[in-house]
């Protein structure tokens, strides 16, 4: 009976670990691809990622990609009938520059653009507040560095 319990004690353990591995595929290692290598990294793994910070998303996407638009993403009037005030629920993340992305916007190509995380509430943290004191792309991650990730993906 003791080693019944100690084996499956043991597979439980196994199971616990594997869901919290990670391989990190570098962009060399997918030609260059960005959305395979976004997909592998953190689609496929998202798992890893979920219950974490937001800086450990960042610490990954950063070793292959850079950080040249971040954008908020809210809240609506609708999640917050006492009032309109939008909060902070996610964030996107992106390789390309706002102007590169508006381009592709513009003519309607249709392409993977950003990382969109979502957080995990309670939302409580005003976007006006963040968006008028934090002036660049790295101010404002590191800023909400430690909001929990609750989903990951591609838009």
């Amino acid at each position: 009976m003791k080693k019944i319990l100690f084996t499956l004690a043991a597979i439980l353990l196994t199971i616990s670990i594997n869901a919290q591995s990670f391989k990190h595929y570098r962009l060399d290692e997918v030609n260059g691809d960005t959305v395979q290598y976004l997909q592998k990294n953190f689609i496929d793994q998202k798992a890893y990622f979920v219950g974490k910070p937001f800086s450990k998303v960042l610490e990954i996407y950063l070793q292959d990609l850079p950080l040249k638009c971040s954008v908020t993403t809210t809240t609506t009037p609708w999640e917050n009938p006492k009032d309109a005030t939008k909060y902070i629920k996610g964030i996107s993340i992106s390789w390309f520059t706002e102007e590169e992305g508006w381009y592709h916007v513009d003519n309607d190509i249709k392409k993977i653009l950003d990382l969109g995380i979502l957080f995990e509430p309670p939302y409580n943290e005003a976007d006006s507040y963040t968006n008028n004191i934090y002036d660049t792309d790295q101010k404002m991650t590191n800023h909400l560095k430690n909001y929990i990730v609750k989903e990951i993906k591609l838009l």
